[in-house]
């Protein structure tokens, strides 16, 4: 197990630890100072416990992998160490704070703001799913707001590439994101594209413009009963001042069925950047379930039943011609 990383340590001879930025269950970010290229970077540096575990070893490879190959002024770069002493990856440093920070201190956005902001986002999010990943864990905390103004996704953690199966490398568990803004498809399970990312930008285009996380509960055992249940309340409910339009944006995005939401972020960002032409359908408040069961075990389902549904009949049959006989 490594020690714990230390203010003022030089990490590598290379990395003067300086700050603690944020530490979360599984990881800590550190403000470094890089002597090699003379720039500020943040180091995002395993917990100790987790340190040594191969699965979160495959994941801090993975975010690295994936992100590194990721060019966009949306996207935190990944600066790219030949030798490490242990895990860890260095990203750019951006000065700023995240969605979920100025929320917490602000409360929720002007309607206005909120929506440039969902369409810069979407910005991001089409070049992201253009290179065929999917982020998986959209969230306000993993949407870092730099002193300019300008957006970044950062943590690829659990991010995807579908063409590559339903899960990476097979190190991701069925159920992996945060509750409150995880698509259902992601509860079940499922499979994930393009359409799962725009329903956490739903998520946190709610949240923005009410000031509350779509779906509650104290535990993240009762969010995800409540979104089993499709439990959500529509944001005109929690904030008057919302258009018609402006909820339409949202409850399309988050609709359960992936098929019923927008077919891509450009979709979406050509009604967020033009709210007043929406047509609202209503549609929406009543949306349909999404199925508990992923598409492809229903249809190893019915591919059984296919398969085994003349040897019932066989059976069935000869039953019947021996009763024939015994008479």
């Amino acid at each position: 197990m490594s020690p714990e990383i230390q203010i003022g340590q030089l990490l590598d001879k290379r990395f003067e630890v300086t700050t603690l930025i944020e530490r979360s269950g599984t990881a800590t970010i550190f403000k470094a100072f890089d002597w090699q290229t003379r720039q500020i970077v943040a180091l995002k540096v395993p917990q100790t416990q987790f340190d040594n575990n191969p699965r979160n070893s495959a994941r801090f490879a993975r975010e690295a992998a994936i992100t590194g190959k990721l060019h966009h002024p949306g996207i935190v770069k990944i600066i790219s160490v030949a030798e490490k002493s242990r895990s860890y990856v260095v990203m750019e440093y951006v000065e700023g704070k995240t969605l979920y920070d100025i929320l917490q201190r602000t409360g929720p956005l002007t309607v206005f703001d909120a929506l440039q902001l969902a369409s810069r986002l979407c910005d991001i999010l089409e070049y992201i799913h253009l290179h065929d990943v999917v982020h998986c864990d959209l969230k306000p905390g993993n949407i870092m707001i730099a002193d300019g103004g300008s957006p970044h996704i950062i943590d690829f953690g659990i991010a995807r590439r579908p063409a590559l199966g339903p899960f990476i490398l097979g190190s991701s568990p069925p159920m992996t994101g945060t509750p409150e803004y995880m698509a259902p498809e992601q509860i079940h399970g499922g499979r994930v594209d393009a359409r799962t990312d725009i329903y956490c930008l739903g998520a946190v285009l709610y949240e923005m413009v009410t000031g509350t996380r779509p779906f509650q509960g104290e535990t993240n055992g009762e969010i995800l009963n409540a979104r089993m249940r499709v439990e959500l309340r529509p944001p005109r409910e929690v904030n008057s001042n919302l258009n018609e339009q402006v909820e339409e944006i949202i409850l399309h995005a988050m609709a359960p069925n992936p098929s019923d939401r927008y077919s891509s972020a450009a979709a979406m960002k050509a009604e967020l950047d033009s709210p007043q032409t929406v047509q609202v359908t209503g549609m929406y408040r009543h949306p349909r379930k999404a199925s508990a069961w992923p598409k492809r075990m229903r249809l190893a389902c019915f591919v059984l039943a296919f398969a085994t549904a003349p040897f019932i009949l066989f059976y069935v049959f000869l039953l019947m011609f021996q009763r024939q006989l015994a008479r």
